[in-house]
């Protein structure tokens, strides 16, 4: 790092400090397209799942939850019981083959339910 593209050690510090990037375009040229392909990689599989058979109250406690919101909160919010949340979750889960919130949070985004 210290005789990058920068030039310097210091100049990458300046560089990261002012929202920069300290990498060289011979590592970003190689990097790069094996990041996009794994993104885009990943993004056609959920794609390609079948998500149709979530019900409308599995999509609102997915909305809930990509809120932020825990299962005693959207419980309150949908004036249901928490263990029926939790239900919910779980079905969720298993439609979306997720095994988090935050799993199925980013599936749903990148499907776009939400």
């Amino acid at each position: 790092m210290k005789n990058s593209w920068f030039g310097s050690y210091s100049q990458a510090v300046l560089e990261v400090a002012n929202g920069g990037a300290a990498i060289s375009p011979v590592v970003a040229k190689t990097i790069i397209p094996k990041i996009f392909k794994a993104n885009l990689h990943e993004e056609s599989t959920f794609k390609n799942k079948s998500f149709e058979s979530l019900t409308e109250r599995e999509v609102e406690i997915l909305k809930l939850i990509a809120q932020g919101k825990s299962s005693l909160e959207v419980a309150s919010s949908l004036q249901i019981s928490p263990l029926t949340v939790s239900t919910h979750i779980k079905n969720i889960y298993g439609k979306m083959q997720v095994r988090t919130r935050a799993q199925a949070v980013r599936c749903a985004i990148l499907i776009g339910i939400i």
